[in-house]
């Protein structure tokens, strides 16, 4: 499923929070040109359906629908410098 912004808000914390319906996410990736959200819960490499939205101040985030508990994630951050599995 697509990242959204649903519950998404400017007090989102940071890092993975899971809700009854899935995950919330946001990384402090200020020079990213893009950062995606990666794991057991998708194809486990970036493309347009993991990419996180750029939320202002340098954060990215977004809302992840049915992941579970002790599902594993990673950040994959693109830069320009390279990419970056975090």
């Amino acid at each position: 499923m697509p990242v959204s912004l649903d519950h998404i808000s400017g007090e989102t914390p940071m890092g993975a929070n899971l809700l009854n319906c899935g995950a919330t996410l946001r990384v402090w990736a200020p020079n990213a040109l893009a950062v995606y959200v990666t794991g057991d819960f998708n194809s486990g490499q970036p493309e347009d359906a993991n990419l996180l939205n750029q939320i202002g101040g340098g954060h990215w985030a977004g809302f992840v629908p049915g992941v579970s508990d002790r599902q594993h994630y990673m950040f994959y951050v693109k830069g320009q410098g390279g990419d970056y599995d975090e």
